[in-house]
């Protein structure tokens, strides 16, 4: 199994532990509220993000990598891609090896703030604690998401 896929078996509902080795991500971040307009500015930071990838890399294609990381105010989030090259107008992000609770989310599994939810209650099932040292929460989308079709992502909580 590759180290993308996690734990062979997947728990309860889906959920399994994958490990992540330390990665280095370009990208750009968004910072503001909780609201409304947050997911329209996500999306739109991930559909540029997207096409600077898709012209940045080679034959192996990078996930496009969301980073949450909670605010008393809001939460900045972080959309990137795993290259050694520097690209012109990104920050780069130096993530340390991490280890997650992770499910595949699919179209028809419900909300997934929802799906969060349940994770959380997994986690807590399986006597792991949440990590919120380096970041709040991990995404990973196919490196041609397409949100024009219903969403299929990876969504990732860091746990110890």
């Amino acid at each position: 199994m590759c180290d993308r896929c996690g734990e062979p078996g997947f728990g309860l509902h889906g959920f399994s532990v994958a490990e992540r080795p330390a990665q280095r991500l370009v990208g750009r971040a968004w910072e503001g509220p909780y609201g409304v307009g947050a997911p329209d500015a996500i999306q739109s930071l991930i559909e540029d993000i997207k096409a600077v990838a898709a012209r940045e890399q080679g034959i192996w294609r990078s996930p496009i990598v969301g980073l949450a990381t909670n605010r008393a105010d809001g939460f900045r989030y972080f959309v990137g891609f795993e290259t050694d090259a520097d690209v012109a107008g990104l920050e780069t992000v130096q993530i340390p090896a991490m280890r997650f609770a992770s499910l595949w989310y699919v179209p028809g599994e419900g909300e997934v703030a929802g799906r969060y939810q349940d994770m959380l209650a997994w986690i807590d099932s399986e006597g792991l604690s949440r990590d919120r040292t380096q970041l709040d929460q991990r995404e990973e989308f196919p490196p041609d998401v397409d949100f024009s079709q219903p969403l299929s992502l990876r969504i990732m909580l860091p746990v110890i």
